[in-house]
This record gives structure tokens, C-alpha cells and sequence, in this order.
């Protein structure tokens, strides 16, 4: 059976209870998504019936002991960017798919 690629990270409810919007924060390179959630605690007053998921991104980083990364930041080619979103897109898609 083929393993499901997901990923998962703080999430902030809808502080009216109902969901009618979704942002969904992504991260940068070597951070987490503690790193942006925060955004979300500041927004909710203005857009109350939203909820705000920062997940984290699927591979570890090297260069940050807490931090993750969607892709390798260095690898500068062509192919190997290609090869990174390729690598990472999935677990994405099947997060905003989940949500």
C-alpha cells in the first residue's frame, strides 16, 4: 500500500465558531509553522469566521534544528527545483484537500 504523504501544523478555529473562510499560511525556509500561526491569532478579529491552519512543510532542514523546508533551498538547477516541487507539491495538495 502506497504510504499517504501529509503534513500538519498549528491551526487557530474561527472565533465566531463557523467557518465560511480558510487561509492557510506556508512557511519559509529553515522556519514552522509556529513561525506564522500568529498572523492568524491578529487577523481573526477582522475576518471572524475564518479559520487559519501554518502547516509544516514536509522535510527537515538541515540548516535549522526546529525548522523544515519545502524543497532544498540550494540546489539552484533547473532539474533539481523541479525535482523539489515535484517531491513536495503532493503533500500540499493532499493538505489543502484534508482541510
Amino acid at each position: 500500500m502506497k504510504e499517504k504523504k501529509s503534513i500538519n501544523g498549528p491551526s487557530i478555529e474561527p472565533i465566531s465558531g463557523k467557518i465560511e473562510k480558510i487561509v492557510i499560511f506556508l512557511h519559509g525556509y529553515g522556519s514552522n509553522g509556529e513561525d506564522l500561526i500568529t498572523i492568524g491569532s491578529r487577523w481573526s478579529q477582522e475576518i471572524p469566521n475564518t479559520i487559519f491552519y501554518s502547516p509544516n512543510a514536509p522535510f527537515l532542514c538541515p540548516a535549522s534544528p526546529e525548522g523544515f523546508e519545502w524543497f532544498k533551498l540550494f540546489e539552484r538547477t533547473e532539474e533539481e527545483i523541479k525535482k523539489g516541487l515535484e517531491e513536495a507539491g503532493p503533500y500540499l495538495y493532499n493538505f489543502i484537500n484534508e482541510v
